[in-house]
């Protein structure tokens, strides 16, 4: 695969070449809150969305800087497509570019003149869509808070265990509640005041 950066002058109907040749894995650039970037090219045709805001990365002479550009959004795809690869050795191109761009997360561009949407790269959901994938049972060793108030305002629950990963989620009584994967060993969950009244106490 060739995988090009879609170029960094904020257009929302074309690209630099090489990204805008048809055989290209051609890739924009999202920033920190997932929206497209303010400076990545996009155009109907862009292959995938990667993080490109901001992203720490290698400098010459052993350095490390926080850099933007699309040219630090193709290099994640480059990386996702390695992992693909190692993981399902004869899947070809277009069926690896076929997971990313199935499995990822759609994103419109809403700068002024952006229509296109495009999918942005989830290497975990793309990887599960080519081989099997076990979830471990994760395991808990703290809450935080330990202890809350009956009728207590909302609350931010901090749990710190193993096992978590993008499929963790939060449960109070056997209902999902909104999960934030921090790491492999914190997730974080928002528990809404009717969780806490008298009638709702349980696990």
């Amino acid at each position: 695969a060739s995988i090009a950066a879609a170029g960094n002058d904020g257009y929302t109907s074309s690209m630099m070449s090489p990204a805008c040749i048809s055989t290209t894995v051609s890739v924009g650039a999202t920033d920190k809150s997932d929206r497209v970037a303010w400076f990545s090219n996009v155009a109907p045709f862009l292959s995938l969305f990667a993080p490109g805001d901001e992203i720490t990365s290698a400098l010459p002479g052993g350095d490390y800087w926080a850099l933007s550009g699309t040219s630090m959004a193709a290099p994640h795809v480059a990386g996702a497509w390695v992992v693909l690869k190692q993981a399902a050795p004869d899947a070809n191109v277009t069926t690896i570019l076929q997971a990313l761009r199935q499995t990822g997360r759609p994103v419109l561009d809403t700068r002024l003149g952006g229509t296109v949407t495009a999918p942005r790269a989830n290497v975990y959901e793309a990887l599960a869509s080519l081989v099997p994938l076990t979830n471990p049972l994760p395991g808990i060793t703290a809450l935080s808070p330990a202890r809350v108030r009956a009728t207590g305002p909302a609350i931010a629950l901090t749990i710190t265990g193993s096992g978590f990963n993008a499929y963790s989620v939060v449960r109070w009584n056997g209902v999902d509640r909104p999960t934030t994967v921090v790491s492999t060993t914190t997730i974080q969950a928002a528990i809404p005041p009717s969780d806490l009244d008298l009638a709702a106490a349980g696990s």
